[in-house]
C-alpha cells in the first residue's frame, strides 16, 4: 500500500511543473514523503508529515544555517539568505502535518528567486523528517 502511494506521488510530481520529490528514510521505514511545488514566481510549498513544533525548529535552524534570521514568530520567519529576502510561513492543515510556504526575492525584493525558495523548502523538509537541524549539528 505504501509503495502504491509513493508511486502515485512520483507520478503526480512528474505532471506538475517546478515540482521536486523528497523521500526521507528513517531507520527501517519510510519516515515521510513531501512534494515541493512551485506556487509562484518567487515561492514554493511542501507538505510535511510532522507536527508544526518540529517543523518550526527545522525552519528556524535551517534559516540560521543558511543566512541571517531577521524576524521570528510562531508561524512566520523572515531571513536574509544569499542576498535574497526570504519569508517562511507554517500552517497546520491537520494534526501532525505542516504546510511550509517559502518565498524568496533578491535585488531589493524585486526579482523572484524561486530556486532559492525550493532549496530552502527542501532543506526544511529534510531537517524536519530526519529530526536533525543544521545549526545544532
Amino acid at each position: 500500500m505504501r509503495i502504491i502511494a509513493i508511486f502515485a506521488l512520483v507520478a503526480a510530481c512528474a505532471l506538475l511543473p517546478g515540482c521536486l520529490l523528497l523521500a526521507g528514510l528513517g531507520i527501517g521505514a519510510a519516515a515521510a514523503v513531501g512534494v515541493i511545488v512551485a506556487t509562484g514566481d518567487d515561492s514554493a510549498e511542501v507538505l510535511i508529515d510532522r507536527p508544526t513544533d518540529a517543523v518550526h525548529q527545522a525552519a528556524r535552524e535551517t534559516l540560521i544555517a543558511r543566512g541571517v534570521l531577521t524576524k521570528e514568530g510562531p508561524e512566520r520567519f523572515e531571513a536574509d539568505v544569499d542576498k535574497s529576502s526570504v519569508v517562511v510561513t507554517l500552517a497546520e492543515p491537520k494534526k501532525g502535518q505542516t504546510r511550509v510556504s517559502v518565498s524568496a526575492r533578491k535585488t531589493l525584493e524585486v526579482v523572484p528567486n524561486q530556486d532559492l525558495a525550493k532549496d530552502i523548502a527542501r532543506d526544511i523538509a529534510n531537517a524536519a523528517m530526519r529530526g536533525e537541524y543544521p545549526h545544532t549539528i
